[in-house]
């Protein structure tokens, strides 16, 4: 931020705080917000509502749909994240007094966006623009933990034994089912 603009309560604390969400600074850095801002405000409306609540911009929604994307978020959990995680809140463009759009504006602002095929035309605005400047953004995926856990060197259950006749030893043995006799 230059010297010369005032800043933020907001943006004062994230700076303040050891744990940065770099990610976040460089995404925001080099795209130009306002050639994408034209494709969502045609599918959105601005301005004041006549009732209900009150109509947040198109910019606000559409980073919250971004997050959503790239942490894979439901509608509540970018709701909950935007208003407790100050990174989150400033890369939005909201600062500690503002109210944070809720679940379902998010959801009616994506679902807005899906129908009237736009969501895509963004996308690829966004991706074209950090491709340009050499960021690379892939969507996160799940992590499956693999660690290993000791097991027992046997199987748990009981053994039962059958007699038959004609075999060498006598004895059959048989587990119960649902013993895995190879879990070592």
């Amino acid at each position: 931020m230059e010297a010369s603009q005032p800043i933020s309560y907001t943006s004062y604390c994230v700076e303040k705080r050891k744990s940065k969400r770099v990610f976040l600074n460089q995404i925001a850095e080099p795209v130009c917000w306002e050639a994408v801002l034209s494709v969502p405000e045609k599918y959105y409306p601005t301005g004041q509502a006549a009732q209900g609540r009150k109509v947040y911009p198109a910019l606000v929604l559409f980073k919250m749909t971004l997050l959503q994307t790239w942490y894979n978020l439901s509608d509540y959990g970018i709701e909950e994240q935007v208003n407790d995680t100050l990174s989150f809140m400033r890369f939005c463009g909201l600062q500690l007094e503002d109210d944070v759009p809720d679940h379902s504006v998010v959801c009616r602002f994506r679902k807005a966006l899906n129908h009237s095929g736009a969501w895509e035309v963004l996308l690829n605005q966004i991706n074209s623009q950090l491709t340009g400047h050499g960021v690379l953004v892939k969507q996160g995926a799940a992590m499956i933990d693999a660690s290993v856990t000791p097991t027992l060197r046997k199987p748990k259950g009981k053994s039962s034994y059958t007699l038959a006749e004609g075999k060498e030893p006598p004895l059959d043995k048989t587990l119960q089912p649902g013993v895995d006799q190879e879990a070592r």
